[in-house]
């Protein structure tokens, strides 16, 4: 606090120096909460991507259980077909589980519905399909994009195995 006048009267006040330093000070913390909200606010919106991911992953792998669970039940042989589908065959009638447009649907005998979810994050599906001492093991990996951070959209993969001791495989 600077004394400001001559004579015996003194008025106090700040300097423009001062006033200027406060100024910068002031605008470097605030610049320092804003970087930290825009950052934070980044994170949380692909931690939300993630979590919504795995909550369709899981969906998913849910409903590959029980289909692959209601093919054993009815003697199913399995196999994949050239795109890349699960396929299932009882009683020479083929039934699919395809991952198209976002989509996976699974079809079941003795139903007129199909089994099916719809995703919003998981953009393709790949399924494989390996035989070994009488399991059947269906590995399926789902392939999501998340949300675009410094201009690039990154791509994460999430594989998961349903198991079967039940049906056959070609």
């Amino acid at each position: 606090l600077a004394m400001i006048g001559t004579g015996s009267k003194h008025r106090k006040g700040f300097t423009l120096s001062e006033l200027c330093i406060v100024l910068a000070l002031v605008a470097m913390v605030s610049t320092i909460v804003i970087s930290f909200c825009l950052i934070m606010n980044k994170r949380s919106v692909i931690s939300r991507a993630r979590l919504d991911i795995v909550n369709e992953v899981n969906a998913v792998e849910t409903l590959i259980e029980k289909w692959v669970d209601k093919m054993s039940e009815q003697g199913a042989v399995f196999g994949k077909t050239e795109d890349g589908s699960l396929l299932a065959t009882v009683n020479n009638v083929d039934y699919k589980a395809t991952f198209v447009n976002g989509e996976l649907k699974a079809s079941v005998p003795d139903s007129a519905n199909e089994m099916t979810f719809s995703t919003t994050r998981i953009e393709s599906m790949a399924f494989d399909l390996v035989s070994k001492d009488g399991d059947r093991m269906f590995f399926c990996t789902a392939t999501a994009l998340l949300p675009q951070v410094n201009g690039e959209a990154k791509e994460e993969k999430y594989t998961f195995c349903v198991n079967s001791r039940i049906g056959e495989s070609f």
